[in-house]
């Protein structure tokens, strides 16, 4: 693997984690504001800190119902 799939795979762990542990405060430092997330049915364009952490909670419930 190369280096930059290395760093890539090692923040997509390391958010992956802390997303289903609810740990906002390690995902914030990892993710840069303004942010986009894509999914299959929709794009959300998350704009301020607040923002970002009601969405990312809204989606840890999703992926944990």
């Amino acid at each position: 693997m190369s280096d930059a799939r290395k760093i890539y795979q090692a923040n997509l762990d390391a958010v992956s984690e802390a997303l289903l542990n609810g740990d906002i405060d390690t995902i914030k430092q990892h993710i840069a504001i303004p942010n986009m997330m894509s999914t299959s049915d929709s794009e959300i364009v998350m704009a301020s800190i607040e923002e970002f952490e009601r969405v990312m909670m809204e989606f840890r419930d999703i992926l944990l119902a």
